[in-house]
């Protein structure tokens, strides 16, 4: 990831990605998150270029479905846990 700011838009035509494991992701008319070098995922599939690795040192958990309080929650704590790290939550 080039900045800190990831977007929630909907996909140019013609935007696609490389998905994990698949071929190209299209994501014209989708929703997509991006980030300044363009679409890195949506609510199907996560981008080859921004997923965790062992080398990851930061990572963004998104949530594209409604859930409850308590399953954001519980979330955040594993999150914690097993990132050993901060979590901080956006509204």
């Amino acid at each position: 990831m080039k900045n800190d700011e990831l977007v929630l838009r909907l996909g140019a035509e013609g935007e696609s990605y490389e998905g994990i494991g698949k071929e190209k992701v299209n994501v014209a008319g989708r929703i997509c998150v991006a980030d300044a070098e363009g679409p890195c995922g949506n609510p199907s599939a996560d981008s080859a270029r921004t997923m965790i690795t062992t080398a990851t040192e930061r990572a963004a958990w998104i949530y594209f479905l409604p859930v409850r309080d308590d399953d954001v929650d519980r979330t955040a704590e594993l999150i914690a846990v097993f990132g050993r790290g901060l979590v901080r939550m956006v509204p």
